[in-house]
């Protein structure tokens, strides 16, 4: 869900928040933990099924310089829930990050 509380002509502050899921296949792969990896790793093997791994939100900003640049800066913060959040190769449960960009348009 995204919420534009400032859209004028040149800048664009927007809201953003989401629920995070994968299939089976996409959460075993960066939650879970196979026999062959437990037996490599010494981390305890585990299954990860489809469903909600985590929570997101965004801060955005875009200011629009002239008719072809502009400069994005966005902040976030991810939360990994339930079983995804308790698998042994977690370091994290909650993630930060700012980015800024320049971007070109034709």
């Amino acid at each position: 869900m995204e919420y534009s509380f400032i859209n004028t002509s040149r800048d664009t502050v927007a809201l953003s928040v989401g629920v995070l899921a994968g299939t089976r296949k996409y959460n075993q792969t960066f939650f879970g933990v196979t026999s062959s990896q437990a037996a490599a790793s010494g981390f305890p093997e585990y299954t990860r099924n489809a469903g909600v791994y985590g929570a997101d939100s965004n801060l955005m900003w875009t200011h629009k310089v002239s008719s072809n640049w502009s400069v994005t800066s966005t902040a976030s913060v991810t939360s990994l829930l339930g079983d995804s959040a308790k698998s042994p190769i977690v370091q994290r449960r909650l993630a930060f990050y700012v980015l800024s960009a320049v971007n070109y348009s034709s």
